[in-house]
């Protein structure tokens, strides 16, 4: 499980995805900024 460190202040709110690479793979994920 790995935190991602975002500037999630500057973003505009909308829906965003986010691509996560580690040493097993890749996996995407998507999360809603209100």
């Amino acid at each position: 499980h790995h935190e991602a460190e975002l500037p999630t202040n500057s973003l505009p709110p909308g829906p965003y995805i986010l691509r996560l690479t580690d040493g097993s793979g890749e996996q995407t994920g998507r999360f809603i900024k209100k």
